[in-house]
């Protein structure tokens, strides 16, 4: 949820100020039809993205590669 948070306020603000700011020269021209796939692949790649941690100290730790307390003791 918190990648998809970010893409909402972060990565679709950030277009849209660009698109706000272009230069009168420039035509933007969005597609109504795909831009509900493109928010819905941003939000998935988002989102994949701030679970990758999550899931590689899952792994280490089911793979015995890093115990519990010792990450518990390089946070302190």
């Amino acid at each position: 949820f918190f990648g998809m948070k970010f893409a909402y306020l972060w990565y679709f603000s950030g277009i849209w100020f660009l698109v706000v700011q272009r230069r009168r020269r420039t035509a933007v021209i969005f597609d109504i039809d795909k831009y509900p796939s493109f928010v819905m692949g941003m939000f998935l790649a988002f989102g994949t993205t701030f679970e990758v941690p999550v899931a590689v100290v899952v792994l280490r730790i089911k793979m015995d590669m890093v115990s519990i307390a010792k990450l518990k003791s390089d946070l302190m």
